[in-house]
């Protein structure tokens, strides 16, 4: 079978991070509750529904690569909190997974309260449409609204798996690092010697054997 041929190693990181991120979805006493200011952010009266996409993307590509920094710098800390607490410098999975879940709930609040305008509230005020118009408008908008609901969860779920898979593996990137350093000493001191060996004959001159004795 097919199964059997896969790693239980892999097999356990897959079912962890599935579990990690179901539960960050589903249990309310493991996220974080929606901090109001960024729901805010992505409102109707805050932001267009366009503005409102970019912005979220791009503060979720700001919060994995600020954790990334964090994390290769040394100046994050990767251990899981003990408790639900996280600290800014915490770049554990676990925490940079409340921190975009929390983002991700935030943004899917302020969705619905682009549901059913066919204009933004930062519109021009004097902007004329006709009920057919407007009735295309809006259902471009329910699409738009929509298809992005999705995109963001797989994003969020792409982004939480890679992040994680940086996280395992960066420390064995260092290690081998710290060896190839030291295979590159060793193959320099390697060379020192045999410049030096170089500087002797390669044959002995006027003896009668090249034997010791």
């Amino acid at each position: 079978m097919i199964l059997k041929k896969i790693p239980l190693k892999i097999w356990f990181f897959s079912f962890s991070l599935v579990f990690l991120i179901t539960s960050l979805f589903h249990l309310p006493n493991v996220i974080a509750e929606t901090n109001d200011s960024i729901t805010q952010k992505y409102s109707r009266s805050n932001l267009s529904l366009e503005d409102a996409i970019l912005t979220y993307h791009q503060t979720m590509n700001d919060l994995f690569n600020k954790s990334i920094e964090k994390m290769t710098s040394g100046s994050g800390d990767l251990n899981p909190p003990t408790n639900d607490d996280c600290p800014d410098n915490n770049v554990s999975t676990f925490c940079v997974a409340m921190r975009a879940t929390n983002e991700y709930d935030g943004f899917l609040i302020a969705l619905k309260s682009h549901q059913n305008y066919f204009t933004d509230e930062t519109s021009p005020a004097n902007q004329s449409l006709s009920t057919e118009e407007a009735l295309n408008q809006q259902g471009q908008r329910e699409d738009l609204r929509n298809s992005q609901i999705a995109i963001a969860q797989n994003v969020l779920s792409v982004s939480l798996a890679t992040y994680n898979e940086i996280q395992i593996f960066y420390p064995l990137h260092l290690e081998y690092s710290k060896l190839i350093k030291q295979l590159e000493k060793y193959r320099d001191g390697l060379s020192k010697v045999r410049r030096e060996v170089e500087k002797y004959p390669k044959t002995f001159q006027n003896v009668s054997t090249t034997k010791c004795t």
